[in-house]
């Protein structure tokens, strides 16, 4: 799992907003050609549809699957873990 895959699927968790490709890439902070490549793959594994807007079919909005909804849940898991160790026995005040 490389680090733009799960930000996309964090973003696309946590997002209270539709995003086409160039939103999402704008979110990411990386170009949009980039993204297409990792958006590419990601729909090949099932993590994720671009679906057409209804009003405009040249765009297209990326949807998050339920299989990837359980991908970032893990990882989100493992992420809180991670954190909790790595601030362990740090004051809350320092914090």
């Amino acid at each position: 799992m490389t680090q733009t895959t799960w930000r996309t699927l964090w973003v696309l968790r946590t997002s209270n907003e539709r995003h086409n490709q160039s939103s999402l890439a704008a979110r990411l902070g990386i170009e949009t050609p980039t993204l297409v490549h990792i958006l590419d793959r990601m729909e090949t594994l099932g993590l994720l549809r671009r679906e057409t807007d209804g009003q405009n079919r040249r765009q297209k909005f990326i949807e998050i699957t339920a299989r990837g909804l359980q991908l970032a849940e893990e990882i989100e898991v493992e992420v809180i873990a991670m954190r909790t160790q790595m601030l362990a026995g740090i004051d809350v005040t320092d914090l």
